[in-house]
């Protein structure tokens, strides 16, 4: 009986408590998420530099623009006459800033890299997008763009109250800031926007909400000069750069043959820079072929040098 009782119990409990045994021994499912984790972008690259460009991205400091320079969340760049240099925005996208120019990309995402606008407020700027792969406005004192696929050269002018706009390949339309008036243009066309001075500053007439309309009007559009591909046009950019390199590599030839100092080459009198542990280290190539009365100089120096495409240049003292 004893054996009985407890087979009914055990039976009867099991009946009450019982938790089906697949649930019981189930492994707990994994989530298949659709979010993915979002890519870092390439970093912006300098590709060329020439003349003094002045990095201005850091409002406490100001630093010369080098090859060596690295961007974070903005930046702003302020060229001399003469200076150029090509930026590599990301590998769609392509900038080239010429002599008296300023402009800025204010604000730059950390792994995006990307931007909302672009804004020349002086000067040449060159603009090459083989592929837009984000929205942004290009923007000037006068007329703003959201830029399309194309290459385009950007003027303004802020003395003489003059914009123009060169469509070196591609359809574009632009509008007059804050306005519905705009224009097209196509490849191999050009038009100039020339607004009004007053008190030797650009004229605009107010708005609601602090928006303004620069004063002026469209000129005519007229046709893209043969001036304006030689100062321009890739192709033209291509030869100049081969021809630029020839002459560099026949200087270097020669000096390699009539140098004094090696590795790197050099002429009486010449210097060079190198960062080390002790800082920026200037050293002059003297009369026995060595390299040497080594200086300890600004750090600054170094990083002027680095945009030089020669090891070694003319002493500055």
């Amino acid at each position: 009986m004893g054996i009985l009782r407890l087979t009914i119990l055990i039976f009867f409990l099991s009946i009450v408590f019982m938790v089906p045994v697949d649930r019981v021994w189930a492994q707990p499912q994994l989530s298949h998420s659709t979010h993915k984790t979002p890519k870092v972008a390439p970093p912006i690259r300098v590709l060329s530099v020439k003349g003094k460009v002045v990095d201005l991205s850091l409002s406490a400091k100001v630093k010369p623009w080098t090859m060596r320079s690295k961007v974070a969340d903005r930046l702003e760049l302020r060229l001399e006459k003469g200076a150029e240099t090509q930026i590599q925005l990301n590998p769609q996208m392509i900038l080239t800033a010429y002599g008296d120019t300023d402009f800025e990309i204010p604000i730059i995402g950390w792994e995006s890299r990307q931007f909302k606008q672009i804004k020349l407020k002086e000067g040449i700027l060159r603009l090459q997008i083989r592929k837009p792969t984000f929205d942004f406005v290009f923007s000037t004192p006068f007329f703003e763009v959201h830029q399309p696929e194309g290459l385009w050269v950007y003027h303004v002018d802020k003395e003489r109250a003059l914009a123009d706009i060169l469509d070196l390949q591609g359809k574009l339309e632009v509008n007059i800031l804050n306005s519905d008036d705009k224009v097209a243009l196509k490849s191999g066309e050009r038009i100039s926007f020339r607004g009004v001075l007053e008190e030797g500053e650009i004229a605009y007439d107010l708005l609601l909400e602090g928006r303004k309309i620069p004063k002026g009007r469209w000129m005519e559009v007229q046709k893209i000069t043969s001036q304006d591909h030689q100062n321009y046009s890739l192709e033209f950019e291509r030869k100049r750069r081969d021809r630029e390199l020839k002459a560099q590599a026949h200087h270097e030839q020669h000096n390699k043959i009539n140098a004094i100092c090696t590795k790197p080459v050099g002429d009486l009198g010449d210097c060079i820079w190198r960062k080390k542990k002790e800082g920026c280290i200037r050293m002059r190539c003297t009369a026995d072929g060595i390299w040497k009365d080594s200086q300890v100089v600004q750090e600054g120096a170094c990083d002027k040098m680095a945009g030089w495409t020669s090891a070694a240049k003319k002493c500055d003292y």
